[in-house]
């Protein structure tokens, strides 16, 4: 079908096979050879710089671009491969760029540690995304999303899994309590202000999943089939709003698949769209990386044997720039050798370099939001369906006088000829 001919091209006829058949054999729980471009020229590792973070923080991510690369050339191809790999709750420290160690914690309501149940963690538990949502106020979103912050700079907190930005496409979601609402634009608003409420704390919100994760049972590089416009009008709105609205510098990429591409290897999604077209310039972490043939057994990694839900050499070329798992190492990657990798990690690095530098600035420069600074153009509308309502009452409120007084005065001439017939008897 295209819009181009939409007439001509609907299929009036079903298909004699809807299966995905080869398609989904060929590329479900496999490794893909990694793509190189010819073209592609190796940026530089280890390179003498006097630069610090302290340095660029602040400076904006394409006018100094070459500061930003410079900064990141400093580390070595194994240091920027480690930033991508051990990114599972919280990133290493870089001490050669003055970059400390952070904390990431899941969500999305609040922090906690279900997952991995480490230490004794003890947060508030806050009303699930659907109650914000029900507010129907940016306000609310942003106080939640402020309190949280503050919440995160006394636990040492300065990553969060949250908050969702997927939608109720169905009752029976099993995540549904993550997520605000079956309205795309709702969803967005509110979960933007929870996020800038966020990040004017120091605390960087990684929203999850995009996209399409709005079913939770055997999600697992589960296909999604939809049309582009079902797809940006209302799947990918609630993370355009974040991106656009809450100054958001974090996404987690979804373990499903748009049609058969894996959504943390999409470049169209998480480049393309994301990144060219929105203007997002931060970090976008996998959900829990799954790939058998790295992960190591027991730890909650393959949900199947042979289980690859994710390809890190993939992801890094799409844009995915983080994974979220504690130990990988530059062995993670089948190919770290080639111009194409080594500067789709170098990217990546910087990427998650820039989240933190990001994030540090836009809580040292916030200004606080009140009920009348909503971010944006608000236009006004006359209400005219006001003044018609009110004259629709009154003119039903006169109806209804008029009629009573009818019946009124009917039932008293009725007496009156009751009584005249009673005299004459």
């Amino acid at each position: 079908m295209t819009r181009a001919d939409f007439e001509n091209t609907f299929p009036y006829q079903k298909a004699e096979n809807r299966l995905a058949g080869a398609v989904k054999t060929d590329t479900l729980y496999v490794n893909v050879n990694p793509v190189n471009d010819a073209s592609d020229e190796a940026p530089a590792f280890g390179r003498a710089s006097d630069l610090t973070l302290k340095d660029v923080i602040g400076l904006d991510y394409d006018e100094n671009e070459d500061k930003w690369n410079e900064l990141t050339s400093k580390l070595t191809l194994n240091e920027c491969a480690n930033l991508v790999v051990i990114g599972g709750f919280g990133t290493i420290e870089v001490s050669k760029i003055g970059m400390p160690r952070t904390v990431a914690s899941d969500g999305p309501a609040g922090f906690n540690n279900t997952v991995t149940g480490d230490g004794n963690l003890k947060a508030v538990c806050y009303p699930s995304a659907t109650i914000i949502g029900s507010t129907w106020d940016w306000y609310m979103g942003y106080q939640v999303g402020r309190a949280i912050g503050i919440e995160g700079k006394a636990l040492g907190i300065s990553g969060w899994y949250g908050p969702g930005a997927n939608l109720h496409r169905s009752v029976m979601g099993g995540r549904n309590f993550e997520y605000y609402s079956e309205d795309a634009r709702l969803s967005g608003i509110i979960c933007a202000y929870e996020v800038y409420g966020a990040k004017e704390q120091g605390l960087t919100s990684y929203v999850k999943h995009i996209a399409v994760n709005d079913s939770d049972s055997g999600r697992n590089g589960a296909y999604k089939w939809l049309t582009e416009q079902n797809l940006r009008e209302n799947y990918l709105l609630p993370f355009e709003l974040i991106v656009k609205v809450g100054k958001g510098n974090g996404m987690m990429s979804s373990v499903d698949r748009i049609g058969s591409t894996r959504a943390a290897s999409s470049y169209a999604l998480l480049t393309a769209v994301l990144r060219d077209e929105w203007g997002f310039r931060g970090t976008v972490i996998t959900d829990y990386y799954q790939n058998s043939h790295q992960s190591a057994p027991g730890i909650w990694a393959p949900s199947q044997a042979g289980d690859t839900v994710h390809d890190v050499d993939e992801c890094v070329r799409a844009g995915n720039d983080m994974l979220l798992w504690t130990d990988g190492n530059i062995n993670f990657f089948n190919d770290a050798d080639s111009n194409t990798a080594k500067k789709a990690i170098h990217q990546s690095a910087k990427n998650i370099i820039y989240t933190y530098a990001d994030t540090v600035h836009f809580a040292e420069t916030a200004q606080g939001l009140d009920k009348g600074s909503m971010i944006g153009e608000s236009v006004e509308v006359f209400a005219w369906w006001i003044p018609v309502l009110v004259v629709a009452d009154v003119v039903v409120a006169g109806l209804l006088v008029t009629w009573g007084l009818l019946l009124f005065k009917k039932k008293k001439v009725r007496e009156e000829i009751s009584d005249d017939d009673s005299a004459a008897d």
